[in-house]
């Protein structure tokens, strides 16, 4: 209820009781005057309908009453709940803002101060490093056989006497290297070092392989080698060559895909046998006077005892066969027997036949068919020459021939 309400209900119940009072009082004045007169019936009545409008007056004196407290109290309700958040808003602005105090400081603990520690210092790191061929004190890159060289890396902060681990290898052109040596050593004074002799190993995976092996009857190494030592490996070194110096091919190779029969320069005292078998693609060293192949081919050089002439028995795509004479005392040797029987046929009418190639010496008239008749009775057809090969005869034969 607002408040102007409250004030006009009021009023009017103040101006009700001021009424009635007003009303009685003219009733009691109206009963003086009724006292005057006679007439006691007048007076009754009139007594009664004062006791009437008194009675009215005051019940409506009551009601005015009480519903102005209702109302009053009603006022004072809202008048309470709206004022309460408005002076609490009020209350809230007029109060100054302040931060919160943060909590009191708790005092940390006193740490007890440790004593300063020294750091050790980090090792340098340890490294191999330029792994190369010395020989005489400089870097090479090529070798003769039977040299004597050093395989060295540098040794980088690893202790002496701590084990390294060398693989030397022999490089193809396929990359599938070969394994040729693998050795321990001890790290000393700063370097790894190994004493190593250079040796032939034949190397046919090489572009260049078969060309080498047609005209020397080899093909030449080429070498490198790696350093395991504290957990490291060094990089690859560099290519040792080998070159042909000093080496010298010896007896008769095979290059054809067919097995081939050997004469011998002088019988087998053991045996007693004249042939020799080899494989193809065999090197089997030895002193022979030539080569027996299954189409009745013949090679022969020329030589004689002690003396001997290495030579290689090739065949191309088309299987056209050839011969090389390998090296050059072979050439001299060959060379000069032939001008001997020259000689000889010339002045003594004689009959020697001098080195070349020979075909069709299977038939009967044919002026080698002596050497191929040899060779059928002692090794057969050529059909059974690998069988023959195989046999523990031929197997003895072929090492005392080395000798």
């Amino acid at each position: 209820m607002k408040r102007t309400d409250f004030f006009k209900r009021t009023s009017r119940a103040v101006f009700l009781f001021a009424a009635c009072t007003f009303f009685s009082r003219a009733v009691f004045a109206q009963e003086a005057a009724a006292d005057d007169s006679s007439d006691l019936t007048a007076k009754a009545e009139v007594r009664i309908a004062a006791d009437d409008s008194v009675a009215k007056a005051e019940g409506t004196q009551k009601a005015a009453v009480s519903e102005s407290v209702h109302g009053l109290e009603e006022s004072q309700k809202i008048a309470v709940s709206e004022s309460v958040p408005q002076e609490t808003a009020a209350n809230e602005s007029a109060l100054p803002v302040s931060s919160p105090e943060p909590p009191a400081a708790v005092p940390a603990p006193e740490e007890k101060a440790e004593p300063a520690q020294t750091e050790e210092p980090v090792p340098p790191p340890k490294a191999i490093l330029q792994p190369q061929w010395i020989k005489d004190g400089a870097v090479i890159s090529t070798s003769p056989t039977k040299a004597a060289v050093i395989l060295y890396a540098e040794a980088q902060n690893i202790a002496d006497g701590t084990e390294a681990t060398i693989r030397i290898i022999e490089k193809d052109g396929d990359g599938n290297d070969d394994e040729i040596e693998t050795v321990t050593v001890q790290a000393a004074d700063g370097k790894i070092e190994y004493a190593w002799t250079v040796i032939y190993t034949a190397d046919d995976d090489d572009i260049n392989s078969e060309e080498e092996n047609t005209k020397k009857g080899f093909s030449l190494p080429e070498y490198a080698f790696t350093v395991e030592c504290a957990g490291l490996k060094s990089e690859e070194s560099g290519q040792l060559n080998v070159t042909g110096e000093g080496l010298v091919f010896s007896g008769v190779k095979n290059n054809t895909k067919d097995y081939v029969a050997l004469k011998l320069e002088n019988r087998d005292a053991d045996s007693g046998l004249d042939t020799v078998i080899i494989a193809p693609n065999e090197n089997l060293p030895g002193k022979f006077d030539g080569a027996v192949l299954k189409d009745g081919t013949i090679i022969k050089v020329s030589a004689k005892a002690p003396a001997r002439v290495n030579f290689l028995i090739n065949e191309d795509a088309d299987g056209n066969i050839s011969y090389v004479i390998t090296d050059s005392i072979s050439v001299a040797v060959d060379t000069g027997a032939n001008i001997i029987k020259n000689l000889e046929n010339s002045l003594l009418n004689g009959d020697k036949l001098l080195s070349g190639i020979y075909y069709n010496q299977h038939e009967e008239d044919a002026v080698l068919h002596s050497w191929w008749k040899t060779v059928a009775e002692e090794a057969g057809s050529p059909e059974s020459w690998q069988e023959w090969y195989n046999s523990d005869v031929q197997k003895s034969l072929r090492q005392r021939a080395v000798g």
